[in-house]
């Protein structure tokens, strides 16, 4: 029996991590079930197969800590502008959020925390926290 090449034997570790049986690979790859055999253990699938998958485990968990390190600096942001527009500070005129009430401005506050908390997982199990500002008018 000839050796295969490279793309052939990458060909079937492909199909063996989309199902992982000896039958199925033999006949996608138009090979013998011995010859899946055979490459299957001279080339370790089972411990290749979860390396691979290791791997696109961490990267999946870092680009979702890398999205929820985003969403809590846009909703600190939210909450910090909201903030800014019930005090009243005109001195920060570059707010994403048109507010024109105080009510508007607190619940801008109280979405933001909400946010998040959801972001980070704070809130889990308690869905009925409230969050409380109360809105003081000074002359």
């Amino acid at each position: 029996m000839a050796k295969l090449t490279k793309e052939k034997r990458e060909e079937m570790f492909t199909a063996w991590c989309e199902k992982s049986t000896v039958y199925s690979v033999a006949k996608r790859c138009g090979i013998s079930e011995t010859t899946v055999k055979k490459y299957r253990d001279k080339e370790k699938w089972l411990e290749r197969q979860q390396r691979v998958n290791a791997k696109v485990e961490r990267k999946t968990e870092n680009d979702i800590a890398k999205r929820q390190a985003r969403h809590v600096s846009l909703s600190q942001l939210l909450q910090s502008k909201c903030f800014d527009a019930l005090q009243g500070n005109e001195a920060k005129k570059i707010t994403p959020v048109k507010v024109k009430t105080a009510f508007e401005a607190r619940q801008c506050i109280v979405d933001g925390v909400k946010l998040e908390r959801e972001v980070l997982g704070d809130d889990e199990g308690r869905k009925d926290t409230q969050i409380n500002i109360q809105v003081v008018y000074v002359d």
